[in-house]
This record gives structure tokens, sequence and C-alpha cells, in this order.
């Protein structure tokens, strides 16, 4: 019973024993049977104010009952919307179309807008052109599936786009009423460290598998054409593009830069530049007579200033012959 209708009904119930009073009055005027009358009437009254105590009793009783369920309401509304403003990832709810109702902490400074102002704009325009239509094509689906996982770039107001994955939760009217969506839930994550963290681990998994490669075919062959083609073409596998690389041998015999291999580079000219650029070499003064081994290397200066390396720890020298 509503609180409505409960006053409702005491109003009518007090209407009524007035109305009763007042014809218990009237029929005690120019009686006799007066004094009956007006203890019949006081007996009536004190029926009718007995029945509105019990009614005012229970309309507060019922009064503390809805004030109590308020507040257990209220106190769960204030939780959940703690935890959803609160959350460690970003929350959006939208319409059907996309247009967001309402967003929390977290999908704010995701997106670079305050929460106040992300309501009422389409999470169409936080999309990249090159993705709008995968986008449309999902909002057109929605229907064939209660919820939807796909992962696709974000471009915040201010900033770089990001990658991010989605799930998207769709909520129905009861059966009663068809079935029809009514609104979406967003859940999305900034998914930048992970995807850094996989091409890591793909990276480290590459070189140990190119690693290998190489020493099984060092291993398997002493041809050294062979050995430097596999190397070299692993070494590529290390770059997102091509690097040139040649190989000169020295010849003790005619103290020259002999070129014996190339890569992505015109073999025919490089054999032809090589060969106008070959000379002896004149020994050393400061030849080392043994080899020289030191485990603390580091880059040192020439004497025309440039670095001989660098990013070397250590390094082993062997006399020439």
């Amino acid at each position: 019973m509503s609180p409505q209708t409960t006053a409702e009904s005491i109003a009518r119930q007090v209407e009524t024993a007035r109305e009763r009073l007042e014809n218990i009055f009237q029929r005690a005027q120019g009686t006799r049977e007066g004094r009956a009358l007006l203890d019949e009437a006081m007996q009536e009254l004190s029926t009718a104010l007995e029945e509105l105590r019990v009614t005012a009793e229970t309309l507060k009783t019922q009064n503390d009952e809805l004030a109590a369920t308020r507040s257990l309401v209220e106190a769960q509304r204030r939780n959940y919307q703690e935890l959803f403003d609160l959350a460690p990832d970003a929350y959006l709810v939208t319409d059907p179309a996309g247009v967001v109702q309402q967003a929390n902490h977290k999908a704010a400074a995701l997106l670079g807008v305050r929460e106040d102002f992300l309501a009422g704009k389409p999470i169409l325009v936080f999309i990249p052109q090159h993705q709008r239509r995968d986008y449309r094509e999902m909002l057109a689906r929605l229907d064939l599936a209660p919820y939807w996982e796909f992962e696709l770039e974000l471009q915040p107001r201010q900033g770089e786009p990001f990658p991010a994955a989605v799930t998207v939760s769709i909520v129905r009217q009861n059966l009663a009423s068809g079935r029809q969506v009514i609104g979406l839930r967003w859940l999305i994550r900034d998914v930048t460290k992970q995807k850094r963290a996989d091409a890591q681990i793909r990276s480290q998994v590459n070189r140990l598998t190119a690693l290998g490669a190489i020493n099984e075919a060092i291993t398997s062959t002493l041809d050294l054409d062979t050995i430097l083609d596999f190397l070299l073409a692993k070494i590529d596998d290390f770059f997102p593009y091509p690097i040139v690389v040649t190989v000169r041998l020295f010849d003790p015999e005619t103290r020259t830069l002999e070129p014996r291999f190339c890569r992505n580079i015109n073999a025919a000219e490089w054999h032809d530049s090589a060969s106008r650029t070959m000379g002896a070499r004149r020994p050393r003064r400061s030849a080392p007579t043994r080899p020289w081994l030191s485990p603390t290397f580091r880059a040192t200066r020439g004497r025309a200033g440039r670095s001989f390396t660098a990013n070397i720890v250590s390094f082993l020298r062997s006399p020439r012959r």
C-alpha cells in the first residue's frame, strides 16, 4: 500500500466519522432521547478515534519501513556509483547509437575529456577515420550476440592514438517488452604496454631462434660464403628495413682487403669500387706482437676525433703475421 493510498483512506475514515457525528447531533435535537443519542455519538466517536489511531500506527510503521528501504537503496546507489567512478578501467554507458550517457573518471582521463563534457558525445568522434566503418558495422550487428570483444584505435582529444581492447555488453528490455536493445555498456583498456611487451617477447624469441639457426649453420658447413649469406639473412630479420652489408677479408700475402661478400647492394659496382681502392696496407708500428684482451673495454677517441666503437664491454685483438 502506497503512502498516498493510506492517506486517502484515513481522510475518508475521518470524513465518514464526522458525517456520522453530525447526523447523531441532528437527531438528538428536540427529542427526549437526546441524552441517549449523545451517548451513542460519544461511543461512535470513540470507535472512530480508535480506528484512526490504529490506522495512524500502521501508517507510521509503513513510513518507517519505507524510509529504511530508501536509505538502503540510496547507500547501494552510492556504492555502485563509487565503484563505477573509481574503477581502474574506463567505463562508458551509451544508447544503442553509441552516444555517451555516463562516463567514469578513467574514461575521461583516457579520452582527454571531462566526464560531464563526455555526456552527449558519440564514441565515433574518438575513433580514427580508417576504423569508423568497422565500428558502424559492429553497431549494426548488435542483435547477433550478448556482448562483443574487439580491438581498435582510439584518438583522444589531445595526444597520440592508442590501441584499446574493448568489450561491449548489450542491455535489453525484458521479455514482455520485446527484448529490444536499450543501451550499451563499454569496458575500455589501453593495451599499449601489453602490445609493447608482446613485441619485445617476439623480438627476443626471434633473436634466440636466429642464433640457434646461425649456430647450426656454422657447425654444419665450412663454406664461408654460405655461412655469411645465412648469417646476414638472419641479421636482416632484426631490422624493419633492409641493411647494406659488405665484407672484405685481409690477404696477408698481398696485404690488401679483398672484397668477399655483399648484400642489398649491386655486387658488380661494389667489386669495381673495391678494386679501385685496394692497396697495400702499411703495418703500424704499434701493432702488438701478442694477443691482447681487455675485459672492460670502453670507446676511446681516435686521431680523427671519432670513437672507434660504442656499446662494447670487452675487446680481443690478435697480432698480424
